[in-house]
């Protein structure tokens, strides 16, 4: 089976919850393409779900190493990284994605709830308003924003945004 056809069906075996199966063919990707992006991306996923961090971590290091334009192996390893209770590395690894696709909604709202935890709230808010500069109905962005303008005794700017939000998701 060729590669392109034998990784689809992994992603789909992957989604349909087969995990055992799916990791095999991950693996034999793999072994024929060791730099594969989006067998390295998935398999790390696996890893990072069944809790095997090391592995995963592994992965993604390996990945972003050899696919330094594939932004969802950074984004993957932030997470890791954020299990593994290594907030400043998980913020590099988001900031390694934003270097690729400044634009990534999805990782800049996870970058800034992880800034946020880590009380570096004008890094957090900057962030989420970046993500309603690109999209001014983010659900996510609005409800954070909302929360810290509040943290910041902001009250007219944060119930806008509230009230924005409630009109969006009722």
């Amino acid at each position: 089976m060729p590669q392109t056809q034998k990784l689809i069906q992994a992603i789909e075996l992957q989604n349909k919850g087969d995990i055992d199966t799916a990791t095999q063919l991950f693996r034999e990707i793999l072994a024929a393409s060791p730099d594969n992006p989006h067998a390295l991306y998935s398999l790390g996923l696996i890893e990072l779900n069944a809790g095997h961090l090391d592995q995963a971590l592994a992965l993604c290091s390996h990945g972003v190493k050899a696919n330094p334009q594939f932004v969802q192996l950074y984004y993957l390893q932030g997470a890791v990284w954020q299990a593994v209770g290594n907030q400043e590395e998980a913020l590099r690894s988001y900031d390694g994605a934003l270097a690729v696709d400044p634009n990534s909604q999805e990782v800049l709202l996870n970058s800034g709830a992880l800034l946020r935890a880590m009380f570096r709230h004008k890094e957090a808010l900057e962030r989420f308003n970046r993500i309603l500069a690109i999209n001014p109905n983010h659900v996510g962005a609005l409800g954070n924003c909302g929360i810290m303008l509040t943290e910041f005794k902001q009250s007219e700017p944060a119930i806008a945004m509230f009230e924005k939000l409630i009109t969006i998701k009722p």
